[in-house]
């Protein structure tokens, strides 16, 4: 991974190029014409932004990807991004959990700043890989 690689968050809910530009101008103390939205992944990104996120969708319960980069802003934790995040934009994301080595363990961080480990059903990704669907909570 490229240091400017941070991490892709999953969310519930379809948040537009507008309100996440907003959203993350907050979190991050940066002005709007800082920030970069991508449809696709390999357009050429003009100036020289601050922070890209490349929106993309999904199915199942998550129905938006974000991927995020950061050439000029150090990476955030995690948990942490996505916990501001989940509250700002008031939805659930689903974040890798890195402890796990089963492909299909997330971590659902919820708005209210909730987090609890899942798995993803297996069967839903089979069938279509970009179908984020929750099988159950792990113990």
């Amino acid at each position: 991974m490229d240091a400017n690689d941070w991490f892709d968050l999953a969310a519930d809910r379809m948040i537009g190029e507008a309100e996440l530009v907003a959203g993350l101008a907050g979190l991050f103390h940066l002005a709007a014409e800082k920030i970069t939205i991508l449809t696709d992944e390999y357009t050429e990104v003009p100036g020289e932004p601050v922070l890209i996120c490349h929106r993309y969708a999904l199915a199942g319960d998550f129905v938006q990807g974000l991927a995020f980069f950061g050439p000029g802003v150090a990476a955030p934790d995690a948990a942490s991004f996505a916990k501001a995040l989940a509250a700002y934009f008031g939805c659930r994301l689903l974040i890798d959990d890195e402890d796990d080595e089963n492909p299909f363990a997330f971590r659902l961080v919820t708005a209210q700043g909730g987090v609890t480990r899942v798995y993803l059903d297996d069967r839903a990704l089979a069938e279509q890989p970009e179908r984020y669907v929750i099988a159950r909570l792990r113990e």
